[in-house]
Formats: structure tokens, C-alpha cells, sequence
């Protein structure tokens, strides 16, 4: 073996312990940004069940509206990661008949350019929803959003 082939393959194994050196840092980064995400996915996941917690505490003691907390709910139930919304639906008919009652009424600027008889009788059309809807659906959230333990446990099915 020359010289010169003894230094091509000084400067061979240089580059490989180079680039496996690199190659190392990359999967650390790679990694940590991973265990970066899950962590952010398992706070954005807690905080929503939290606020589907508090939104169900309020409905239940009438702090706001049958048609207010379906709205909130259904759409932060959707949020939380690897929730199926058709179970959902099943799950919780009659929170999600009363959100396709009221989901598509019109709200805010939309609202006030209606006709006054126009918002007066979508008005009645929601308490004849939330009339209809309501006591059940308190009963459904009480039965299976209220309780952190059950409701997680649920969520898991």
C-alpha cells in the first residue's frame, strides 16, 4: 500500500466519521422535534378537553343556552385530535340534532340585515329547538362530558 492510498483512506474514514457524526445530529433534531409535537399535541388535546369540561359545567347549571353549548361543543369535541365525529354523532344525538338545528342561523351582520319579523321567527324556531332539544341534551352532556375520569375514558373507545 503507497502513501497515497494510505491517505485516501485516512480521508475516507475522515468523511464517513463526518458524516456520521452529521447523520447523529440530524436524528437527535429529528427527535426532539418529534417529542416537541407529541407534547404540544397532548396540551392542545388537554386544553380542549378542559374547555369541553367548563362549557359542559355552564350548560349544566343554565350559565348559558342548550343552543350556545352545542355549538361550542360539537365543534371542540371535533378539534380534539383522533375523535371520530361520526361516533360522535352517535354517541351524542341529540347534542348534534340540536347543532344542526341551529348551525345554520344566521349571526351577527347577517343577522341584522334581516327583516324584523324574519329574526322574530328564527327566534322562535330556537326556543322551540332548545325547548324541544335541551332537557335531553343536559341530560346526555351531564351523562358523558361531565365527569373528567368518564368523559376521557369515552374519548378512548
Amino acid at each position: 500500500m503507497t502513501v497515497i492510498q494510505g491517505s485516501l483512506i485516512v480521508v475516507a474514514l475522515a468523511i464517513i466519521l463526518g458524516l456520521s457524526g452529521y447523520a447523529i445530529t440530524l436524528w437527535r433534531k429529528v427527535f426532539a422535534q418529534q417529542r416537541q409535537q407529541q407534547a404540544s399535541a397532548a396540551q392542545r388535546r388537554d386544553t380542549l378537553l378542559e374547555q369541553v369540561q367548563h362549557i359542559t359545567k355552564a350548560a349544566v347549571a343554565e350559565q348559558c343556552q342548550p343552543a350556545e353549548a352545542a355549538l361550542r361543543l360539537v365543534n371542540l369535541l371535533r378539534a380534539i385530535p383522533n375523535v371520530n365525529a361520526e361516533q360522535l354523532a352517535q354517541q351524542l344525538p341529540h347534542l348534534h340534532a340540536m347543532y344542526a338545528a341551529i348551525s345554520e342561523q344566521p349571526i351577527l351582520a347577517e343577522r341584522k340585515a334581516l327583516p324584523k319579523l324574519e329574526r322574530r321567527r328564527l327566534d322562535r324556531e330556537l326556543e322551540r329547538q332548545q325547548t324541544e332539544l335541551g332537557p335531553a341534551m343536559l341530560t346526555e352532556i351531564t351523562e358523558k362530558l361531565l365527569d373528567e375520569t368518564q368523559f376521557a375514558q369515552w374519548l378512548q373507545q
